[in-house]
């Protein structure tokens, strides 16, 4: 947010863990969402050096959008982590429609997601609190372009959780990062599985189960921040200059909100990157697009994570649920189908099929 600025929100259509966000539990009122907190010195960085980019090149910003008109095809894997008590309540329908969502929301931009493989896990101890490091360790797959998606009942079950949490891309993902742990081992977005199609929502918002929580978080993932990021109508905000000024995070769905009287432009209320309920959220801006296509093709795009992620089976029964004592991991792996590989390969070839429906 900066100079330019739009009376209504033009449509077109690093969770940086820290240790308050590693506990599942936020610190914020009753009714928080997101746990990705505000960004680092890391995050904050890239993002202002991408802004400025976008300034200096001008309107149509054609090294933003290498690659626009092919899209992105991002490579995703799925990761279930459930309690004991909730083994087998994410359903292959659930992740399939919630695929569906992420895929119908990012579609006015050119961007789908591809699931390679989905993993199963059940560790009362994982749920329990965050464990973000084992879990990624055991889990996680692909390099730092491969999108990992964990839904976790432990952010729908444990009181105080945020619905979802995930990961801001930053410059040097290996040699930067916490307590001795890169960010690429980070990496990832966590959504509460309440959040998802056929979930139960949340408890303030029972009809935020339209799947539009990890919508948010791959926002995140994508580099966009909040658009209250700062509570602050005179500052950097979110880094994006087509998004008004906007100093509180939305709660419902209140259309003349407008939290910054001397600046223009109503709050966007309708951004998937606000907190409003999931039927009043619709829409990335202009320049948010942007955002997204340079941060992933600047930041991300052909960078390898160095995980130590598990090399997937493919003669494991889909979805056994195995049960074992809490800190040994046990996973069943999906066999990926032909046209899911199929794609991955024209993915790392550089080139994008032409979007079809998933």
């Amino acid at each position: 947010m900066d100079t330019l600025r739009y009376r209504d929100t033009m449509k077109l259509g690093t969770l940086l863990v820290n240790s308050a966000c590693l506990a599942f539990v936020s610190q914020a009122a009753a009714n928080e969402k997101c746990g990705s907190s505000e960004p680092e010195p890391e995050a904050l960085q890239a993002a202002a050096k991408l802004r400025d980019a976008q300034r200096a090149e001008g309107t149509p910003f054609r090294a933003a959008l290498q690659r626009r008109d092919e899209g992105l095809l991002v490579t995703t894997y799925v990761h279930v982590v459930e309690d004991q008590q909730h083994a087998g309540f994410v359903t292959d329908k659930m992740i399939d429609d919630q695929m569906t969502v992420l895929n119908e929301t990012y579609a006015p931009h050119n961007i789908q997601f591809t699931v390679a493989n989905i993993s199963h896990t059940v560790n009362d101890a994982w749920t329990a609190q965050a464990r973000i490091r084992e879990k990624a360790l055991a889990l996680r797959r692909g390099g730092y372009d491969a999108l990992n998606l964990y839904l976790d009942t432990g952010l729908m079950t444990n009181a105080g959780s945020a619905t979802g949490l995930c990961s801001f891309p930053v410059e040097d993902p290996v040699g930067t990062g916490i307590n001795g742990t890169s960010w690429a081992i980070y990496d990832g977005c966590f959504v509460s599985p309440g959040t998802m199609p056929g979930g139960p929502g949340v408890p303030w918002e029972p009809a935020d189960n339209k799947g539009k929580t990890a919508t948010h978080e791959v926002g995140h993932w994508l580099g966009l921040f909040h658009v209250f990021d700062g509570f602050d109508c005179a500052g950097d905000g979110d880094f994006v200059d087509d998004t008004p000024a906007t100093q509180v995070a939305t709660v419902g769905c209140p259309v003349s909100q407008d939290s910054c009287p001397d600046q223009p432009g109503l709050d966007p209320i309708h951004n998937y990157m606000d907190y409003a309920s999931h039927d009043c959220i619709t829409e990335f801006t202009p320049l948010q697009e942007e955002r997204m296509y340079r941060s992933f093709n600047t930041l991300r795009r052909g960078k390898a994570a160095k995980c130590p992620g598990p090399q997937a089976p493919t003669n494991f029964a889909y979805r056994n649920h195995p049960t074992f004592d809490p800190g040994v991991p046990k996973t069943s792996w999906q066999r990926p189908q032909p046209e899911d590989v199929a794609k991955a390969r024209v993915h790392q070839n550089g080139k994008h099929p032409s979007r079809a429906k998933e």
